[in-house]
């Protein structure tokens, strides 16, 4: 529930989070605590990552005052009007603020968490974090935003590989010089897929000539949920048809 609500896909009546939910993701929080903690030594930092780990930090802030603690959100927080809708909007909050440090992708997510923990937990925050943050032992919890980017090296060594150029050449015979618009994402709701497939079925529409000068080439790998693949998959295929029409 928590991924989709973050990615503003509001949970339906029947299948909204159920106790058992919370009570499991508790659990796994709660393994992660005692595993870091056979491993933690005085002086460590730990660095805690993405949604599934929203409560680990409040969990080892408990039994270690003077652990340091960085965590990273990977994927979008949400407007602090969706954001409340979960019923654990506190425990959360509660949980990612026992950090000294919380980074998130841009400054947008920035302030909608630092509003959600002013309408929600009624915190004095302010641009860059919290002051005297008593989850986080007292001291400064301090909010950064860090743009997620990519190691170039694996990169720039596959271009240099035959079989690289091989597939360059391929493309290049099987388009000639139209313009490629390249996209890479699991088969999943959220990745937009759809949303890609319909602008540029508008963007057509808007500009018929454009039709034999670009080609959008969408590589889709298998998602996690093989029943949402299988919606995922009848609904591009329909939408799909509508493409090629124009094309």
């Amino acid at each position: 529930v928590i991924f989709p609500l973050f990615h503003y896909s509001l949970p339906s009546v029947e299948t909204g989070l159920v106790a058992s939910d919370w009570e499991g993701y508790e659990l796994v929080n709660a393994m992660f605590r005692d595993v870091v903690l056979k491993e933690y030594q005085q002086g460590d930092m730990v660095w805690i990552n993405d949604y599934p780990l929203m409560l680990l930090p409040r969990l080892l802030r408990q039994e270690r005052k003077e652990i340091t603690i960085g965590f990273y959100l990977h994927c979008v927080f949400p407007s602090p009007e969706v954001y409340r809708i979960l019923p654990q909007r506190e425990e959360l909050l509660r949980g990612i603020l026992s950090s000294n440090m919380i980074g998130f992708h841009n400054f947008q997510y920035v302030q909608h968490f630092l509003t959600s923990c002013i309408h929600v937990l009624g915190l004095e925050c302010t641009a860059s974090g919290i002051e005297a943050c008593e989850l986080a032992g007292g001291t400064h919890t301090k909010v950064i935003t860090v743009p997620l980017g990519i190691r170039l090296e694996p990169y720039q060594s596959l271009l240099n590989q035959e079989e690289t150029r091989v597939r360059i050449e391929e493309f290049m015979g099987t388009f000639g010089d139209r313009k490629l618009l390249v996209a890479v994402d699991r088969l999943e709701e959220k990745k937009g897929i759809r949303h890609k497939l319909m602008a540029f079925h508008k963007f057509l529409q808007k500009a018929p000539d454009w039709a034999s000068k670009c080609v959008l080439v969408q590589i889709v790998e298998p998602g996690d949920d093989p029943t949402e693949d299988t919606e995922e998959t009848g609904e591009q295929q329909r939408l799909l048809q509508q493409v090629y029409q124009m094309v």
